[in-house]
């Protein structure tokens, strides 16, 4: 599985891949938890984040995000 090679890549290696494919590091950990909701949603904002930095290098005025955008997610019942 994709995850089980996630989690056996040499430390020499590991940021270097997780850069490459768009994991921040609080993703990877919430995978090494076993925590597949917040790696998804680690890795989605980190990845929102990206897209609003490459548009805003092209003047891009990115719009509010309502799911991942600058506002917390409530994760209280």
């Amino acid at each position: 599985s994709v995850k089980k090679q996630l989690l056996s890549i040499s430390e020499n290696q590991l940021y270097r891949i997780l850069d490459s494919h768009g994991i921040p590091p609080e993703a990877y950990e919430a995978l090494k938890k076993n925590d597949a909701q917040g790696f998804i949603e680690k890795r989605a904002q980190h990845l929102a984040q990206l897209e609003r930095q490459f548009m805003e290098n092209f003047g891009i005025t990115p719009p509010k995000d309502e799911i991942f955008g600058e506002t917390d997610i409530d994760t209280d019942d």
